[in-house]
């Protein structure tokens, strides 16, 4: 009975309740993506100047790191966090499971990111437009061209397990995978627990 965002946000407050957490969107999207006890930061911005938005929302709050999870992967896992939220504490400026190498098939990433390195792309890359590849990718620039750390996760890798949702198709399976999953660990699952499930339903 949620609402895709809603699912992830209310997996978000139970496994990590110490997080700011907002949902950075369009002016137009504001009350079409939020959910009950959601904070919702908007900006009358380009809706492809992705990281602008990020830029003024995480300086409005007066962030020193923001956590990046994206409203089409719904069933990231987040057991990953804090090992990543480590890297980027210890000195690097952004971490991820899926860049610059690529760990987790797309839908069960997460990235980190210090504010320093958000501020330094959104101001390296302001000569490209709003609708600049950097811009609208938010995190292209940070692992292209700053100290990046990839970090590798213990489960195997599966390119074949897409958990975002781009499609219909998409969506059709990114739902029977995750009520397969919610019903057998619960809201707390893992991507190894999402990458099993899969292997089970598809058989690959």
């Amino acid at each position: 009975g949620k609402t895709v965002i809603g699912y992830l946000w209310s997996r978000v407050r139970y496994y990590k309740p110490w997080i700011v957490t907002s949902l950075v969107v369009p002016f137009v999207d504001r009350e079409i993506f939020s959910a009950p006890g959601m904070s919702v930061i908007s900006f009358d911005i380009p809706e492809d100047d992705v990281l602008s938005r990020y830029y003024f929302a995480a300086k409005s709050m007066g962030l020193d790191y923001v956590v990046r999870l994206t409203g089409d992967c719904p069933l990231v896992g987040l057991e990953e966090l804090d090992a990543m939220i480590s890297l980027c504490t210890g000195g690097y400026d952004y971490a991820s499971n899926r860049h610059p190498v690529e760990w987790a098939p797309s839908g069960l990433d997460v990235e980190v990111f210090s504010f320093d390195a958000l501020r330094e792309a959104h101001f390296c890359t302001l000569h490209q437009g709003a609708a600049g590849l950097d811009r609208e990718h938010v995190t292209s620039f940070m692992y292209r061209e700053l100290r990046s750390c990839s970090y590798k996760p213990a489960y195997n890798y599966n390119p074949l397990a897409k958990m975002s949702i781009d499609t219909k198709e998409d969506y059709t399976r990114v739902v029977k995978v995750g009520q397969a999953v919610f019903a057998k660990y619960g809201i707390s699952h893992t991507n190894s627990n999402v990458l099993d499930t899969y292997r089970e339903l598809y058989a690959r």
